[in-house]
């Protein structure tokens, strides 16, 4: 049995039981499982056609063996699906728990294309000598110069200290002893990342959620830009793998009913984006998942809806929970 027969084996519902040994985020696990279900396979081109399950052990005294898939980490997934599993006769887990390790493993660049190959970039970064505060840096100038296009203020450095959590994660960590000199130039390369980092995220969302000329929305850029003066939010970004458009309001409802899609925590406030494509648009039932996350929060509650043509039969839900100052 190969990888994908595995797969299709076994439903995702018995493979969370043993997830949750590992990982509370079942969601992005749901989200891996059914896109690789529906890939295509391809062969080894270096001639690796088998994952040996097997019991492992690290090699400090007193550890523990644990169960492991190799190799299936640094694979294609079309590749990692076309190899037999071979398993080890001491091997006593079940079909289920053996699916949940694999899931694991072939998770290891992201859960999806788009965190693939948000990972494969970071690598090439990596390879040009640059560094995690180089990337953030680079990265963050890319979504600037998106908000401009859009027509979106850009807060400053300023702008952001005036928030309680931002110098709070400014001075997380901060040495407590030494000259005051190095101090300040550790401060400002603190407050130069965390811009980096914020300024990333939320910008991010706000690029990706704007409403435009086609979109209905309760809100409009500017309001929407107010996200950069929250004290507290947290983003969420998730595009459904049902394969049918008829299916996919039920599978996203799924999401964040079963699998615990908002696993970072929610707050009262929220901004909720739904997408579909203009020869599969928004239907009633795919409103209704907009709206059940919308009843999740008591403050305030935007709305908006888009068309994505590159969705295909499936849509796209983001959701940015708030706290203001």
């Amino acid at each position: 049995m190969n990888y994908k027969e595995l797969l299709d084996k076994v439903s995702f519902d018995e493979i969370a039981v043993f997830i949750h040994k590992f990982s509370y985020n079942l969601a992005l696990y749901k989200t891996h499982y059914d896109m690789l279900r529906h890939l295509m396979l391809q062969q080894d081109p270096d001639g690796n056609k088998t994952v040996e399950i097997k019991y492992e052990k690290d090699g400090y005294e007193g550890a523990e063996p644990y169960l492991d898939a190799y190799p299936l980490e640094g694979d294609l997934w079309e590749v990692s699906l076309a190899k037999e599993l071979i398993v080890q006769p001491d091997v006593k887990e079940s079909w289920p728990e053996i699916a949940a390790r694999c899931l694991w493993h072939t998770s290891f660049y992201g859960f999806t294309r788009e965190q693939r190959n948000e990972t494969f970039d970071k690598l090439n970064y990596y390879e040009q000598n640059l560094l995690d505060y180089d990337i953030v840096r680079i990265r963050t100038q890319k979504v600037a110069r998106q908000l401009e296009n859009i027509g979106s203020d850009i807060p400053s450095k300023k702008d952001f200290l005036k928030i309680s959590s931002f110098r709070a994660a400014v001075r997380k960590r901060m040495p407590c002893a030494m000259p005051k000199r190095l101090k300040r130039k550790v401060a400002r390369r603190r407050i130069a990342n965390e811009y980096n980092k914020r300024l990333y995220n939320i910008g991010g969302f706000i690029v990706n959620a704007a409403p435009d000329e086609t979109s209905q929305s309760d809100i409009t850029l500017k309001e929407l830009c107010e996200l950069f003066r929250a004290n507290r939010i947290q983003t969420y970004d998730y595009r459904s793998y049902a394969y049918n458009a008829a299916e996919r309001a039920q599978w996203m409802l799924d999401l964040v009913r079963k699998y615990n899609a908002f696993h970072h925590g929610i707050f009262n406030n929220c901004v909720v984006c739904l997408s579909a494509s203009s020869e599969h648009p928004l239907s009633e039932a795919d409103r209704r998942v907009a709206d059940y996350v919308l009843e999740m929060c008591e403050g305030h509650r935007n709305l908006i809806l888009k068309t994505d043509d590159s969705l295909g039969e499936e849509i796209r839900l983001m959701v940015a929970f708030y706290e203001m100052a």
